[in-house]
């Protein structure tokens, strides 16, 4: 872990799939999970349908979620690919260093 700070994190792609609803359920509860939109497509969207969200989802975008919490779909036309960045919850377990706390934005609570 001294060697390489990105031991327990997931480089998936995901490549001309249209993305029905779901949550991540093998990443981690408390961290963040970072979506890349590539490729040429028109008309993206990504949805969190448990916030009544939808937003523009093209080329270049950078979805920043926690996608185990939140229920997300993307749609798009053309050739889309994602590129996804998390960190599953089961390596921790395995080799069982301490936990970080849910991620948050670095301000301090009173």
């Amino acid at each position: 872990m001294n060697e390489w700070s990105h031991s327990f994190n997931v480089v998936s792609i995901i490549s001309n799939r249209q993305t029905p609803g779901h949550r991540d359920t093998g990443s981690a509860l408390r961290w963040f999970n970072v979506l890349l939109a590539v490729r040429n497509y028109s008309n993206g969207h990504a949805e969190f349908s448990g916030l009544g969200l939808k937003v523009r989802y093209l080329p270049g975008t950078v979805v920043v979620d926690l996608g185990r919490v939140l229920r997300h779909s993307a749609s798009c036309n053309g050739d889309r690919a994602c590129i996804a960045y998390y960190m599953r919850e089961k390596v921790w377990d395995a080799l069982g260093p301490e936990k970080p706390g849910w991620a948050h934005n670095g301000a301090t609570e009173k």
